[in-house]
């Protein structure tokens, strides 16, 4: 106790990063002894103008290293090209129909991508949308110009709970396009209403599964060449944020 002065408080910082360990850790330590100090003081055990002020470490982010991080303006249109390259049908998949259902579901990952980007949902915030949850209208602006506006209600049993959101319509008129005139060629007697599923399954009538999502997101980030990225589904939220 009789070695400790303020220069070993200073020192704390660059003593554990020397010795490899993580900034966030050292800084939630740092924190944490901060306030244990300014407690002291409180309880008049120590003197305020005697005690060190610990700073934290600057934290450097590296995308390529960060869990989930957003897209680089380049690498989110090398993505974009992928997708629309993706989600054309070409013309000998009209005539098989395996290919003509591969291509459905092709599209509608496509509609996720892009509905998520404009949104910034979480991914279970969208699974757990209906029809009845979104709507798009003509709105105008104030330059007289009129565009989609679309409007999101989330459901309560989400992380966030009930909330709305106004976003971009292009991406929930994208949705309703495919399943009203694009419908899926094994399932043409599927009816949509306020209760199915915005990324429904035409199979179970459920909502696609994410894991279902993943593949497709896997494969055009392979495409795409951003193998090395670290790019994840939840990169789209990144994005928008």
């Amino acid at each position: 106790v009789q070695e400790i002065n303020r220069k070993t408080f200073l020192d704390y910082c660059i003593y554990w990063k020397d010795k490899g360990k993580d900034i966030t850790t050292i800084n939630n330590d740092v924190g944490t002894f901060n306030n244990f100090l300014m407690w002291l003081v409180e309880q008049e055990d120590l003197d305020l103008g005697k005690t060190p002020k610990i700073k934290k470490l600057k934290v450097v982010k590296d995308y390529k290293k960060e869990s989930n991080p957003p897209f680089t303006g380049k690498d989110w249109n090398l993505f974009k090209e992928t997708l629309y390259r993706y989600e054309t049908l070409d013309g000998d998949e009209q005539e098989d129909l395996d290919k003509l259902e591969r291509w459905w579901f092709r599209k509608n990952f496509v509609n996720w991508v892009f509905f998520q980007y404009f949104s910034g949902n979480r991914n279970h915030e969208s699974f757990r949308l209906t029809y009845g949850d979104v709507s798009v209208d003509q709105f105008e602006l104030p330059n007289g110009k009129t565009t989609l506006r679309g409007t999101l209600k989330i459901p309560s049993d989400t992380k966030r709970g009930r909330n709305t959101k106004i976003i971009n319509g292009t991406p929930i008129q994208r949705i309703f396009q495919h399943t009203q005139y694009s419908k899926h060629p094994k399932v043409m007697s599927m009816v949509v209403d306020e209760t199915t599923p915005l990324f429904v399954n035409p199979f179970t009538g459920k909502s696609v599964h994410q894991e279902s999502m993943r593949r497709h997101f896997q494969q055009c980030i392979k495409f795409s060449g951003l193998d090395d990225k670290g790019y994840t589904l939840y990169s789209l939220r990144s994005t928008h944020i």
